[in-house]
């Protein structure tokens, strides 16, 4: 049984970990998941964003509508910087789903299945109080991946 419980908790901590890190991750994206804007469907799209493209899509425009070949402004320089990081945010939330994300429809269902057979097999309550924080853990995890969309947000 010790040997159950350590890998019953091992999995439960990888499944953790994945699932509150989709969730930080979206927070410093700008609660980017799940995708509920009508004209955001399709293939998520990611970039790196340096000051040439900062200009060019979000920067002063001169008269004809090129960007302003002047020095940013503070304001503009610390928009920069934001914009900067919710894309860096989105660019690392968009691998984290499409690699660690995914592999959470594996060890979400692994995790329930060898719980519950966990608990079957020791059903005392000091079996059920050992496995209640991953029991936790589960429910969390289901609700961020359900929630979230892991899956249909790739956009594949």
């Amino acid at each position: 049984m010790q040997r159950h419980l350590i890998l019953i908790y091992a999995i439960a901590i990888v499944v953790g970990v994945i699932a509150a890190r989709v969730e930080y991750l979206n927070a410093a994206a700008g609660r980017y998941l799940p995708r509920t804007i009508s004209t955001d469907a399709g293939k998520w799209r990611t970039t790196f964003l340096n000051e040439e493209r900062w200009r060019r899509f979000y920067g002063p425009l001169d008269e004809s509508g090129e960007p302003a070949a002047r020095a940013l402004t503070a304001a503009e320089q610390q928009q920069m910087q934001s914009d900067s990081a919710r894309i860096s945010a989105n660019d690392r939330l968009r691998d984290w789903v499409g690699s660690a994300g995914l592999l959470q429809y594996l060890l979400l269902p692994a995790l329930v299945f060898i719980t519950l057979a966990a608990i079957a097999a020791r059903p005392t309550r000091q079996g059920v109080a050992m496995l209640a924080p991953v029991a936790a853990v589960i429910v969390f995890a289901f609700a961020s991946l359900w929630y979230r969309e892991y899956f249909s947000s790739l956009g594949w």
